[in-house]
């Protein structure tokens, strides 16, 4: 399996910890990505589910897709 989106969100808060993504700083994406992702695998997320995300049209649906993604694989965590 190649390398997944949670793995390069990990290295651009590590390289980049201060710079801009969306809203906020790559450190900060990763972390609420993480912790988004930690929720999503305590409500009984498991590698193959699909997951539906319904929100507005702004940054918050981006930071849901990149946590599901960085879960969707055992190979992310």
């Amino acid at each position: 399996m190649g390398i997944g989106l949670g793995h390069h969100i990990r290295r651009a808060a590590q390289r980049h910890p201060s710079k801009a993504a969306l809203l906020f700083s790559y450190a900060a994406f990763h972390d609420r990505t993480d912790r988004l992702a930690n929720a999503l695998l305590a409500a009984g997320l498991q590698p193959g589910d699909r997951v539906a995300v319904l929100m507005d049209n702004a940054h918050q649906p981006i930071e849901a897709f990149a946590a599901a993604m960085k879960r969707a694989s055992p190979t992310s965590r």
